[in-house]
Formats: C-alpha cells, structure tokens, sequence
C-alpha cells in the first residue's frame, strides 16, 4: 500500500506493482494450501497453528460455512487469510476448487491495495509534495510503527502469562 504511493511519482510502474501483488499472493496461498493438502489435518495442530487455536477453529468454521467462496473471501479478512489456504488443504479441497477460487480472489485482492496508495500519492502529488521526498521516510516509519506494536503486544502477552510472584507463595 505505502509503496503504491510512488506511482504517480514514475518511481515505480502500476503495472509491474500490480503484477507483483497477484504473483506474491497467488505463491502465498499455493504454498500455503500445498502444506495443508501434504499434511492433512495434522498442520491444524502443529506449531504455530496450535498457539491460536481460536483463530484456527474461525478459519475452519469459515471454511465450512463458506465453502469454496471461502477462498475468495479470506483474502480480504485478516488474520482468516492467512490461515483458510492451509485448512483448505487440510481439510482435503480439491485443487481444481481451490486455486480458481483463489487466482479470483488475488486478482480482486491486489488492486484492492494498491489502488489506495495509487490514490493518495496522486493527491500528495496535486498539493505539490513530491513523494520521492517523504515515501521512503513513511515506509521506515510504518515498518518503525508496526514493530513497536508487535513488541508491546508480545510484552502484554508475556506479562499476562507471566505467574505473580505473590501468588506462588500463596499456593504452596
């Protein structure tokens, strides 16, 4: 999305973004849906699956309730896109079911993201701001951004799990 901004700079092309976004997201979901169909429902279960298993049992339940739009769908829900290719394959769907579904679902998906950030760099670039001046700095600082999160998220989860050390003296 951030990088979509430098379009209408000419710094980068609307058609090789584009075409970047449906190969990664077409490789992903291939991937993805190959290790569930080798593995069976045995990856459900598995590390890293396993320390969710509430997100697990939403895909699978959306993968049930969805079928085949399933995969069309999960593309545009977070965090379920990342898991419905690999419980598809778990969950035996044919190949000839799932990659049509999910070439359609990539190639509605791309310019869904890009688009946006095609957008406001076209308005950036209106008001005068030329973004080869600021998109670089906005990428560092949305990679900056999203690793504090990540970090104070892992730090709240660590502190929940962690035991008081009231409360051991307490239960012996």
């Amino acid at each position: 999305l951030a990088l979509s901004a430098l379009i209408p700079a000419g710094s980068l092309g609307l058609t090789p973004v584009l075409a970047s976004a449906v190969a990664g997201a077409v490789i992903g979901e291939a991937l993805a849906y190959s290790i569930g169909y080798v593995s069976q429902r045995e990856i459900l279960t598995s590390w890293p699956m396993s320390k969710y298993p509430a997100v697990m049992a939403q895909s699978e339940e959306f993968f049930h309730r969805y079928g085949t739009l399933a995969v069309l769908f999960a593309r545009f829900v977070p965090p379920v896109r990342a898991l419905v290719p690999v419980v598809a394959g778990a969950l035996g769907m044919l190949p000839r079911r799932f990659y049509p579904a999910s070439i359609a679902a990539c190639l509605l998906w791309a310019p869904a993201h890009v688009l946006p950030g095609l957008l406001a760099g076209s308005v950036a670039e209106r008001w005068g701001a030329k973004v080869e001046h600021y998109g670089f700095p906005l990428v560092g600082g949305i990679i900056a951004i999203g690793t504090i999160v990540i970090a104070v998220r892992y730090w709240h989860s660590r502190r929940k799990t962690a035991v008081p050390a009231g409360s051991r003296s307490s239960q012996q």
